[in-house]
């Protein structure tokens, strides 16, 4: 634990600021990239097809359809989230449920315990007292 890299040799705060660096360096370029494809993508998409041709109406029929698409999955997701939510409600309900019935005949069964000691107990007096009167 003494900051230095076993392996390398280096502080393990050079390693960190190094790997730090580079992750940065490379996530600025990714977004970069990202950035220009997107604009590359919109310009030949949109920018390049004149409105009201048939290529254009098409495209934008397209983007509609997924965009039902993705509203009609939301919606199903929605859907589904709101069972889930109700059914996790239903299951904690039936935990609380359980627990309590656990705790009542944990109760019980302490209960039973004290009573069997007492039976047991109680037998031994009876057979030791038997016992006492057989031998003379």
């Amino acid at each position: 634990s003494s900051g230095i890299n076993a392996e390398y040799g280096v502080p393990l705060k050079s390693l960190k600021h190094r790997a730090d660096h580079e992750m940065s360096d490379g996530h600025m370029r990714n977004k970069q990239k990202s950035i220009e494809e997107a604009v590359q993508c919109k310009s030949s998409l949109v920018f390049n097809k004149p409105i009201f041709t048939e290529e254009f109406l098409d495209y934008n029929k397209a983007l509609e359809a997924e965009l039902r698409s993705l509203r009609k999955g939301a919606v199903e997701l929605e859907e589904q989230n709101s069972v889930l939510t109700s059914h996790i409600a239903e299951l904690n309900g039936l935990v609380d449920e359980l627990k309590s019935a656990k705790e009542l005949m944990q109760k019980q069964h302490a209960t039973l315990e004290r009573h069997l000691r007492g039976l047991k107990e109680e037998l031994s007096k009876v057979f030791e007292r038997a016992l006492s009167k057989e031998i003379p």
